[in-house]
């Protein structure tokens, strides 16, 4: 479901609110931790992706995917 929604969300900003209500009640006692989780997850492995193809040249290279992750680490 992160997966989804972090995909989603680069795609069409403001498409997870609908899919989550789309989806109903989500069996995880803390689905809002866990769904967080998972995201920085997937951030994470982005970053690490697109390093490891050589679309960010430097760990340090400016990034929408570094900005998300600078915005979550304050959260």
């Amino acid at each position: 479901m992160a997966k989804c929604l972090f995909c989603s969300e680069h795609e069409a900003p403001g498409s997870a609110q609908p899919i989550l209500e789309g989806c109903g009640p989500i069996d995880h006692p803390d689905p809002t931790s866990a769904l967080s989780f998972y995201t920085l997850l997937h951030r994470v492995i982005m970053w690490w992706f697109l390093r490891h193809i050589g679309v960010l040249p430097t760990p340090d290279a400016p990034s929408d995917i570094m900005d998300d992750l600078r915005q979550m680490a304050t959260r």
